[in-house]
């Protein structure tokens, strides 16, 4: 067993990604779940919502979180006028996940049940992550969600059975063919693939 491993409760992630990047707000609860969803390392349990994978663990997350008056979330009103829930650490909840992340230094974290890697990594990864995807329109985020099945079967993602999972490999491939296709039509490839890229 390692010394220094710590195990933390579900609703930290959440925290600490708001936390990151000078803690600037989030914009969207679609893009919290995409953003979760892409790191793949944490243990937040998705099925298949009606447009995208949604986690009802990450979702109880923010209630939470919410409900102890560490974030808060309200509708705000973009520059091209559509509204979007704005996500943003209170003071209360910024001095806890700053003291969080302090502690976490030098120290290993359990992502799953078998994933241990080490807090300042994490914590780099959560960064990057949120500054990459924090401004970028969320079609960007769905394509990304979606290359990812190219690959291999994100391990976060529960579905009933293998007809279910053949189904689901078909048409994201399909589905993301066609929407580079669209998104991407007046782009050289070179100029695109990067925000389908690993993190």
């Amino acid at each position: 067993m390692l010394k220094n491993l710590v195990e933390p409760a579900k609703e930290i992630w959440p925290l600490l990604l708001l936390a990151v990047d000078d803690a600037s707000p989030l914009y969207g609860f679609a893009r919290i779940q995409l953003m979760f969803f892409i790191y793949q390392y944490i243990d937040f349990n998705y099925s298949l919502g009606t447009f995208a994978p949604y986690s009802h663990d990450l979702t109880r997350a923010l209630i939470k979180l919410e409900m102890d008056g560490l974030i808060k979330s309200h509708v705000v009103r973009t520059a091209d006028g559509n509204l979007v829930k704005k996500y943003s650490l209170t003071p209360r909840g910024k001095r806890i996940a700053y003291k969080l992340m302090s502690e976490m230094k030098g120290k290993y974290i359990r992502l799953s049940k078998v994933l241990v890697r080490k807090a300042d990594d994490v914590i780099k990864d959560l960064e990057k992550l949120k500054k990459t995807f924090k401004d970028k329109p969320l079609v960007v985020l769905y394509l990304k969600a979606l290359s990812m099945f190219e690959k291999k079967w994100p391990l976060t993602l529960n579905v009933p059975d293998n007809s279910m999972k053949e189904y689901l490999l078909d048409y994201s491939k399909d589905i993301l063919y066609e929407m580079k296709k669209a998104v991407f039509k007046d782009f050289e490839t070179r100029s695109y693939l990067w925000l389908l890229s690993e993190l």
